[in-house]
């Protein structure tokens, strides 16, 4: 039915360049106008989001914010932990099923990560395994198997971004200073 809409009008504008010459400077000038938006709004909407870049910001949080901000702007933590020196602030969202974990050093962010629900909103469109990943991204500068082989963490560090796979799909994601 569209298509049949389409064809219309098309027919129309086709028969008023024909029949009426001053139509054919209105109409042509339309027909552009129409085709400059059509271009724009598609670069916006299609293009624009999976430009690939350098992140800094996850879930609204900063790299190199410190602490404090976190807290006053996420609340309190479900849980705290501490590894290799760094303090692990794990905030749990039960209405997406997600987990977010912001990793402090040095009392600022230094990484912030999404597993769950939301990790599949990953960045630049990335979608699929390793090898769709590379397409868009190229190889990783690290790849880390998990022990028992289940995981992959791809890391490259020119866009701040830690992508991690099971069974070949991105189950966490997140970006990270250093």
């Amino acid at each position: 039915m569209e298509a049949l809409a389409t064809l219309l009008v098309i027919a129309g504008i086709i028969f008023l360049l024909v029949k009426y010459r001053k139509a054919r400077w209105i109409l042509g000038g339309l027909l552009a106008s129409v085709m400059l938006a059509g271009g724009a709004g598609y670069y916006y909407y299609n293009v624009l989001p999976n430009r690939v870049v350098r992140l800094e910001e996850l879930w609204d949080i900063k790299l190199g914010w410190p602490r404090d901000e976190v807290i006053f702007r996420k609340g309190e933590p479900k849980l705290i932990t501490h590894e290799d020196g760094e303090e692990r602030l794990q905030y749990i969202k039960e209405y997406s099923s997600s987990e977010h974990i912001v990793i402090i050093a040095d009392d600022h962010v230094v990484g912030v990560y999404v597993f769950g629900g939301w990790a599949s909103s990953a960045p630049f469109g990335l979608s699929g395994g390793i090898e769709s990943i590379e397409e868009k991204l190229g190889p990783p500068q690290t790849v880390r198997r998990s022990d028992d082989s289940l995981r992959r963490t791809l890391i490259y560090p020119q866009y701040n971004l830690y992508l991690i796979l099971k069974e070949n799909r991105i189950t966490g994601w997140g970006i990270r200073a250093r």
